[in-house]
């Protein structure tokens, strides 16, 4: 049997809940974890507790950079972050699916690192996700701009993913179905 597990990339605009998903994906199905990404960013009190984001200093990410330790190091409105190597490959080592929260503009970034498979959420309405902005993450404006391009790129199909849902505020548990069927029956095994 040939093994065909792929990383999962959740790609959406900021604000539309792809942690949740995320968190929602692999809570309730063994066969997906979640990415430990390292960042520049200080944890946020509702993400205590939760082991995909870590904290480090921006000398000890780019430690892990020269030393060849990260698949990825990009740095996104002055945050730095930064993933390593060992921990897709120790997600991949269990018989598991990574999942990680991507970027909709790089989403091809790692097409030639890992079998990938790409979901794109699409928000039900910009302004509802432009509403959850103003919780004071965003006093310089910067996600808001970044949220409309983001939305404006979906919707003009020049960014392909293997799935694409749409007006998916309704049920989060509904998308996360979705996600679980499309990419079992896209991606049976020989």
């Amino acid at each position: 049997m040939a093994n065909k597990n792929k990383l999962i990339l959740l790609c959406a605009p900021s604000g539309t809940g792809k942690s949740t998903i995320a968190r929602m994906l692999t809570a309730t199905d063994n066969r997906f974890r979640h990415v430990q990404v390292l960042t520049t960013r200080k944890i946020r009190p509702n993400e205590k507790g939760r082991m995909e984001k870590v904290h480090v200093k921006l000398e000890k990410l780019k430690a892990l950079k020269d030393n060849g330790e990260l698949v990825n190091f990009n740095e996104k409105d002055d945050v730095y972050y930064g993933i390593k190597y060992e921990t897709i490959d120790d997600v991949f080592n269990a018989g598991a699916n990574p999942v990680l929260e991507w970027d909709l503009n790089n989403l091809n970034y790692w097409d030639d690192k890992f079998p990938v498979y790409k979901v794109i959420l699409n928000p039900s309405s910009k302004d509802e996700v432009l509403k959850k902005l103003k919780d004071g993450r965003d006093p310089t404006g910067v996600r808001k701009a970044g949220v409309e391009k983001e939305i404006e790129l979906i919707n003009s199909k020049k960014v392909k993913g293997d799935i694409t849902i749409t007006n998916f505020n309704a049920s989060l548990m509904d998308t996360v179905q979705k996600i679980r069927k499309a990419f079992f029956s896209s991606n049976k095994l020989n």
